[in-house]
């Protein structure tokens, strides 16, 4: 909070450059602090918002396919086969 003629007013945190939340999340500034929530792909792990391994759950991808772990999100990339040979 901030004094703007003899009262009290709220900063909002959020607005600072540099977000208090950092990079992987969204910042809702409410009464005298703030509140971090993760983007889609990330989740909070001591504290910070980390990557989400999609590829590490079952069914990513469908057959014939092997998933690929990106930040906040995955891929499928299709398994290529040997002339002559198909999935």
């Amino acid at each position: 909070s901030s004094l703007t003629l003899g009262e009290c007013a709220d900063v909002n945190e959020c607005s600072a450059p540099g977000s208090p939340c950092g990079l992987s999340a969204n910042c809702a500034n409410t009464y005298g602090s703030f509140s971090c929530s993760c983007n889609a792909g990330y989740s909070l792990l001591s504290g910070v918002c980390a990557d989400v391994d999609e590829c590490l759950g079952p069914s990513a991808c469908p057959l014939g396919a092997t998933c690929q772990n990106t930040l906040g999100s995955f891929s499928c990339v299709p398994v290529s086969c040997p002339p002559y040979h198909v999935i």
